[in-house]
């Protein structure tokens, strides 16, 4: 409509052509403002998620060494209480620094193989530090490359119940600290205005903390006009932690969690 107004302007005379012409540039780009607005120079993201796990691996606490096997419904039964937060910055669409904190703590989560019962009561805090550089940016897409670390302080008491002639019962309790250096990957792939498609994985550990540890995690995002935006995804999140030690400060944790994810954030 305002090209036809400066069109109708034009044919008056040229100099009121022009300025029309102006007019109209100039109120078409202030729409398209409105509709498309500009990135900010600051985003800041705050999250609280939920991770139902199922896990698997080999656990061990002073003499005392366990197969572990749980299900997402062992662990919800077992959950006494549980928090997951996490924060970041973007600066120009690149630059990034974030924090995730994870803490879960259960009693007496279970299982029985082969006529044996374990169980296993432990408290497990995770938080990770990392920055990041978004080396492909387009639209509401990125790819971002990120270093940083990852914290873990876990304690746990395992039992296991038979699988003897006698069928007694073994305990041993422990736990450790360590941190391990972590190198990835992450982005976003907007499929449509609101729709769109995540993913992160890392690699870590390499004898520094852990032996090795990696995650990899990927789903579906919706994001609303308001900051608020919902990411359903499948996670994993593996590590293979042994302190070297003997008696009862021996501490082995070779465990994956897998499990649904599911996000909720709001960005400012």
């Amino acid at each position: 409509m305002l090209n036809s107004v400066g069109g109708f302007l034009a044919s008056l005379t040229v100099s009121t052509g022009l300025i029309g012409s102006g007019i109209a540039a100039d109120l078409d780009q202030t729409a398209q403002s409105e509709d498309f607005p500009a990135p900010k120079k600051w985003e800041f993201v705050l999250g609280v998620y939920g991770f139902l796990p199922w896990v698997n691996g080999t656990s061990g606490a002073a003499s005392t060494t366990a197969t572990l096997d749980l299900t997402g419904r062992d662990i919800l039964d077992a959950l006494r209480f549980a928090y997951f937060v996490d924060g970041e910055v973007v600066y120009d669409r690149r630059f990034s620094a974030m924090v995730d904190i994870m803490y879960a703590n259960l009693g007496g989560a279970s299982s029985t193989r082969r006529g044996t019962r374990i169980g296993l009561t432990f408290s497990e805090y995770i938080i990770e530090a990392r920055a990041g550089y978004r080396f492909l940016v387009e639209g509401p897409s990125w790819l971002e490359a990120y270093g940083g670390v990852r914290y873990w302080d876990v304690t746990q008491t395992l039992s296991i119940t038979g699988g003897g002639r006698f069928g007694l019962t073994r305990t041993g309790s422990a736990g450790d600290q360590w941190i391990d250096p972590i190198v990835g990957l992450r982005g976003r792939y907007g499929v449509t205005e609101n729709w769109g498609l995540v993913g992160q994985g890392d690699i870590g550990g390499f004898g520094a903390g852990s032996d090795f540890s990696w995650r990899a995690q990927a789903g579906v995002q919706y994001a609303f006009e308001n900051g608020l935006a919902i990411d359903l995804e499948y996670k994993a999140l593996q590590v293979d932690f042994d302190n070297g030690k003997t008696g009862a400060n021996r501490f082995v944790w070779d465990v994956i969690q897998h499990g649904p994810f599911a996000r909720i954030s709001y960005r400012f």
